[in-house]
């Protein structure tokens, strides 16, 4: 029993041990911060870039696919009567799907999209993983008990409330001005000019 409590006691008195201790709680503070949206962002893209690699390979089945249907009203848009290959994404109803095939007839744009159902899960997980970090309560659901509560009043002093008199300077009469009329600064218009003498 005292080797065990020597040992701990060496453990926390040594520098390297205290050093990696701070560093692994920054980083986990860290990652709480901003590095899981990051995380998340790369485990999409692997998604994307999986899938991508699985519609290249045609490893997927035809009834997998569902089918999106676009208005274009675009002139002179040339139509075609087979599907072919095309690449991207689209998102319909808060589902991520990628595109594998597209055809466009007269006025419309017929697209047929693979599910991408990991990013959808990706995309969900990321959500609970962020208002569980946050510790915000989700809608509908009662907040659990272990959680602490936000307090601000504790933080916050009474706020004093002061009524004092105007000072006697405001409470005077007011004072009557004299006015007097303004001086004209033209001189009055000359008679006639005398007459010369020759």
């Amino acid at each position: 029993m005292v080797e065990i409590s020597d040992k701990f006691i060496y453990l926390s008195n040594n520098w390297f041990v205290k050093q990696l201790l701070a560093l692994s709680l920054l980083f986990v503070h860290l990652f709480n911060l901003c590095g899981y949206t990051y995380l998340f962002r790369y485990l999409k893209q692997q998604s994307t870039e999986q899938i991508t690699t699985q519609i290249d390979r045609h490893q997927y089945i035809d009834s997998e696919l569902v089918e999106v249907k676009v208005a274009l009203n675009l002139p002179y848009v040339n139509s075609s009567n087979s599907y072919e290959r095309h690449e991207g994404e689209i998102t319909i109803h808060g589902k991520h799907h990628n595109y594998v095939k597209r055809k466009v007839s007269g006025d419309t744009l017929y697209l047929l999209c693979l599910p991408n159902t990991e990013k959808d899960e990706l995309k969900m997980a990321e959500g609970r993983f962020g208002t569980e970090v946050n510790d915000l309560a989700a809608t509908g659901k009662k907040e659990m008990s272990g959680k602490k509560g936000i307090v601000f009043n504790q933080y916050q002093g009474n706020i004093p409330d002061y009524n004092l008199p105007a000072p006697d300077l405001f409470n005077r009469p007011p004072v009557m001005l004299q006015a007097s009329t303004i001086l004209s600064s033209y001189p009055d218009i000359p008679g006639r000019p005398p007459r010369s003498i020759s």
